[in-house]
């Protein structure tokens, strides 16, 4: 089904081309849901050279926990317009606002976002913290890049997400492994 609704078993699917006639784009975006009241919703934005299909599998398993899931392919991937990979920070910008628009209000909202797609939501969550996100999973952002805004927010990352009770400039979180070879090479350090 490349555009339209239907059912998977209990699953609810939705498929649309999202015209956005301020960005200039038309997006790709996929909504999976249970029949059941849905808990939160969770947007998944994926990294250079993917699409969403690909998160297919993860999105159902959340699903099937009662998340709304949205998926959508950003500018220039999938079935989404714009040149094949030629999309910039300020286009994956633009297309996460889209995305955003998607979201039911109301409940949480949780973003799952890998590489290109973390790095994107890093950059829009510096510029608009007001945003009522209930948590977020980055998964392998890119931060060396001047346009992603540099390393310094690996450590603050780092830190915001371990737990309290971890001794971040330990080499190890458990004292009693001290002992082994590795074990003893210094902590990680970001300047």
């Amino acid at each position: 089904m490349l555009e339209g609704s239907g059912r998977i078993g209990e699953l609810s699917v939705s498929r649309q081309f999202e015209e956005d006639s301020e960005y200039r784009c038309r997006l790709y975006h996929t909504t999976i849901r249970n029949q059941s009241p849905s808990l939160c919703s969770v947007l998944i934005l994926h990294d250079i050279g993917e699409h969403s299909q690909l998160y297919l599998d993860f999105a159902s398993i959340l699903a099937h926990q009662s998340m709304e899931v949205h998926l959508m392919d950003l500018r220039g991937h999938g079935l989404s317009s714009g040149p094949r990979l030629g999309g910039s920070l300020r286009n994956y910008l633009e297309d996460l606002v889209v995305g955003l628009s998607r979201v039911t209000k109301g409940i949480p909202l949780f973003i799952v976002a890998q590489g290109a797609g973390a790095s994107t939501l890093c950059a829009f969550l510096r510029n608009n913290s007001q945003l009522p996100l209930g948590g977020a999973v980055l998964v392998n952002p890119i931060l060396a890049s001047k346009e992603f805004f540099g390393i310094r927010l690996a450590r603050a990352l780092f830190v915001l997400a371990v737990p309290s009770a971890l001794n971040v400039d330990s080499p190890v979180a458990d004292p009693g492994l001290d002992s082994r070879p590795h074990a003893r090479k210094p902590p990680l350090r970001f300047p």
